[in-house]
């Protein structure tokens, strides 16, 4: 009911002043934005880890703004995203975008409709495809981000993309909280670091893991060249490259 109702009230569509990039809204929405992506430490991160934690940040700091649809000035903006907590699709959308542009991400707004009625929402590329995010209609299980057409459940998307995802990249089909893997010592010592804590944890290679054949993201660099040493019971996983025979530093994410 709560989705039906976001979306009668989801009508306004982009408009040329509020889809302008970063340096040209407020300066109150500038420094607020610049602070808030300072605070999520996402400099020294990979792409997917940087857009993944933007998604989730917005997700749980950003309402559907139902009170003002109907005033003339109902929220719009990216500035009323992030400084107000509240927006329309669009503001929203905006707020996704202003943020993955941030970290030099590629994030357009997207119009279409959702059950028929107006509805914008993101592409996002990671590699060489673009992925769709709707962060208005998510239901925190991630079951609107990154992911195919296809699998974009009533949505119909109107703009033109190339290069559009042929599969979701998958990331809802994992339990939570994500890990980030490093191998050290290799085959010996395997250190695991939590993503959201910090927390490390580590292991004998030998002990604990077994070598096996996946599949990996299509975003990785050579992807169809990793094997894996996967941990029993805690989705931990290991990339090594088959040809380098280096291993490698993503996280990763099950399809």
């Amino acid at each position: 009911m709560k989705e039906l109702l976001t979306v009668m009230l989801c009508v306004s569509l982009v408009s040329a002043r509020t889809q302008q990039l970063t340096n040209s809204h407020p300066q109150a929405y500038r420094q607020a934005l610049s602070q808030v992506i300072s605070s999520l430490h996402l400099k020294k991160k990979d792409p997917l880890t940087q857009v993944s934690t933007i998604y989730r940040y917005i997700l749980t700091h950003v309402d559907y703004d139902y009170e003002t649809y109907f005033h003339v000035a109902h929220r719009t903006t990216a500035y009323h995203a992030l400084c107000e907590k509240k927006a329309n699709c669009q503001g929203i959308s905006l707020l996704l975008k202003d943020m993955c542009h941030c970290m030099h991400i590629k994030a357009p707004l997207v119009k279409g409709t959702y059950r028929g009625e107006p509805h914008v929402w993101n592409v996002i590329k990671l590699g060489r495809y673009y992925y769709n995010a709707d962060a208005t209609l998510d239901d925190h299980k991630l079951s609107c981000f990154l992911v195919s057409d296809a699998d974009l459940v009533d949505h119909k998307r109107t703009t033109k993309v190339s290069h559009m995802a042929p599969a979701t990249l998958g990331m809802q089909k994992i339990n939570y909280p994500l890990f980030k893997y490093y191998q050290y010592k290799a085959p010996k010592e395997v250190t695991i670091r939590y993503a959201y804590d910090g927390a490390s944890l580590k292991m004998k290679a030998t002990q604990t893991l077994y070598r096996s054949n996946i599949k990996t993201p299509m975003y990785l660099k050579d992807h169809q060249l990793h094997i894996a040493f996967r941990h029993r019971g805690d989705y931990a996983i290991t990339l090594k490259n088959k040809q380098s025979g280096k291993f490698l530093n993503y996280y990763f994410y099950i399809h």
